[in-house]
């Protein structure tokens, strides 16, 4: 898990782009692994650095992000 936070108001954010900064920081603060997962300034996971991320909510308990706000479903 990343230390880096995905910020609420990041109109990037809602969008997958290019725009790398955040994700490069993210997997910089974890050495050997080949992606870690974000969350946002509520403390929510939202994404991965690399991968898409899938969740069966019955196996995890994750607090993740509701259907808004900074999350691309889908």
């Amino acid at each position: 898990m990343a230390g880096v936070r995905l910020p609420d108001e990041d109109p990037l954010a809602a969008h997958k782009t290019t725009h790398r900064a955040v994700y490069d920081r993210a997997l910089q603060e974890c050495p050997g692994f080949d992606d870690v997962l974000l969350r946002n300034e509520r403390g929510e996971v939202t994404e991965s650095a690399v991968a898409n991320l899938v969740v069966l909510r019955t196996l995890l308990e994750l607090p993740l992000a509701p259907s808004i706000g900074t999350i691309t479903w889908g």
